[in-house]
């Protein structure tokens, strides 16, 4: 089951990263929460337990956390946690958590996106947590619901405007991603109420009169929307911005490097990977030559400059004959848009091999990597050695 959890948290990691920033705390503070009041012992062991698993899950994201993290003093990511990406100009306010509009568009006040937090949801949170209030679990979890609505509010801009990392939320309207979570571990306690119904039918009426007054209060969410416009012109245009401009979906531009002056007037389209700017010379691509192992056999003359199509990044690796002789700090240029070239003397017969690496420390990291993993199992086959795969008893209700 932790292990489960570990990968879990890993997953989460990479399917969006700003929601981790709000989950592990509301996670680690559950954990907490009902480990404290137990023994002494049994609190250290499921705290420990906990901590470990979610240590495991930390570890298993880091080729996305301790990549970007690394890599952030190379990249303009400056331009997506400032002016309109600002966290304080994205608050949403409480009529909007509990209005009915359903519209898509930006997140700024008139330009048509909803933040349905729900009435009906919220209602039934607030109803389970009354009803089942003795539960740690939903407890816990009414509390930090309530705590991070409040973080959605113009009330906490100060918050996101001092606390270190949040910027990198962009929109404070991601908590709903935990929020929606917690919501429905808060409205399970309707179950406690519902339970001591002693007719089944009427047990059953109360959880279909919950269900028809929610798709009523969501009704708009069902209606059918029309696109203005002619939907395949906009899909061809969109075509060509990415074949036939730099025009990505990258808001900001953030990716770019900060040795970039300006940004790559084209996308490389049909060219090589790999230019010579020697007119008598030749490149041919080598076998092995791909988007992500660049291979070519040069033969030239006279000096030559070779072109790298690509952006430069700490991690790039220049190989000539086999030996590591291209130097960013040597005869490493850097051209305004961000690429790279080195020059070449004459004479000689060249195979280039080019490609990205890796970002400065993955060696060590995946090795940490293996390391816990390796540990985990062990960790694992002991525990599976004393006390078999479930445990030498199943309590009933292990966490309440």
């Amino acid at each position: 089951m932790s292990g489960l959890f570990a990968i879990s948290t890993a997953a989460i990691t990479y399917c969006h990263p700003a929601v981790p920033l709000f989950l592990f705390p509301a996670l680690g503070l559950t954990a907490f929460y009902l480990g404290y009041g137990k023994e002494r012992k049994q609190a250290l062991l499921f705290i420990g337990a906990a901590g470990g698993t979610f240590l495991m899950g930390i570890i298993l994201s880091s080729p996305y956390w301790l990549t970007a993290m690394t890599m952030k003093k190379y990249v303009n990511y400056k331009a997506v946690i400032s002016g309109y990406f600002s966290p304080d100009m994205h608050l949403v306010s409480v009529p909007e958590l509990f209005s009915r509009f359903w519209g898509h568009g930006g997140s700024h006040i008139g330009e048509g996106m909803s933040f349905q937090l729900g009435l009906p949801h919220f209602l039934l949170a607030l109803a389970g947590a009354v009803f089942f209030w003795k539960n740690k679990v939903v407890r816990i979890s009414f509390i930090l619901y309530i705590l991070l609505i409040i973080g959605m509010l113009p009330i906490s801009a100060i918050l996101w405007a001092k606390v270190p990392f949040l910027n990198f939320v962009q929109f404070p309207w991601r908590i709903l991603a935990v929020i929606a979570v917690l919501q429905c571990i808060c409205a399970t306690g309707i179950a406690a109420a519902v339970g001591k119904i002693k007719r089944r039918y009427l047990s059953a009426a109360v959880y279909v009169g919950i269900l028809c007054v929610c798709s009523l209060w969501y009704v708009e969410q069902f209606k059918i929307v029309t696109v203005a416009g002619n939907a395949a012109g906009k899909i061809e245009e969109h075509r060509k911005k990415r074949l036939n401009e730099f025009y990505v979906y990258a808001a900001g531009n953030e990716f770019i490097p900060l040795t970039a002056q300006r940004g790559v007037d084209a996308p490389l389209g049909t060219r090589p990977r790999l230019q010579i700017s020697e007119r008598d010379g030749s490149a041919t691509p080598a076998e092995g030559n791909t988007a992500f192992h660049i291979r070519y056999f040069l033969e030239t003359s006279s000096p030559t400059t070779i072109l790298i199509n690509q952006l430069y990044f700490p991690g790039w690796q220049i190989l000539v004959n086999g030996e590591n002789a291209v130097s960013p700090d040597v005869n490493w240029k850097l051209l305004p848009d961000g690429r790279g070239c080195f020059a070449l003397p004459p004479g000689e017969k060249y195979f280039i091999s080019a490609e990205y690496e890796g970002p400065p420390g993955w060696r060590m990291r995946n090795f940490v990597i293996g390391l816990a993993i390796i540990a985990y199992l062990v960790i694992f086959y002991l525990e599976y050695k004393r006390k078999g795969l479930y445990g030498k008893s199943v309590p009933d209700n292990p966490v309440l």
